[in-house]
């Protein structure tokens, strides 16, 4: 049996046809760079995978070893409380025109720049009984040993 003329099907090949006429291979030196490309993405990847693992097995290396011990802390810890200077009950002295000046000009310091300043210093006091605070803080914090 004869098949009968069907146009859309004489049509298609007419299209075929035209086609490989005028298609042609693509050049070697494109399909090369092609290859050279995918080749260089599957590497990439490659290494970033690599990179991943290597990074989680070092993580959960991490987080298996045991805990850090706690630092050690010093036999003697000084008081937080510790005393503080008292306040000084006399004035700031400030130099008159009759002491330490000429013809009402203040002297200068012995190596002739400004002159020196008179400093008061507050009366030091005895510090509280460290025995009795030394010991309530090392037996509290079990640290009252001296290291060997």
């Amino acid at each position: 049996m004869t098949e009968p003329q069907d146009p859309l099907r004489s049509l298609f090949q007419q299209a075929a046809r035209a086609g490989q006429d005028h298609s042609s291979a693509a050049p070697v030196a494109h399909i090369a760079e092609r290859a050279r490309r995918g080749r260089q993405r599957r590497i990439a990847g490659l290494a970033a995978v690599v990179c991943l693992v290597i990074g989680g097995g070092a993580a959960g290396a991490v987080a298996l070893l045991p805990g850090r011990p706690a630092p050690h802390v010093p036999a003697t810890s000084p008081s937080p409380n510790g005393p503080k200077p008292a306040p000084t009950s006399q004035p700031p002295t400030v130099p008159t025109p009759g002491r330490g000046t000429r013809n009402g000009t203040p002297s200068t310091g012995p190596t002739g720049g400004p002159p020196a300043r008179q400093h008061t210093y507050p009366e030091r006091t005895a510090p509280p009984s460290s025995t009795s605070s030394a010991t309530a803080t090392g037996s509290a914090t079990g640290s009252a040993t001296t290291p060997p």
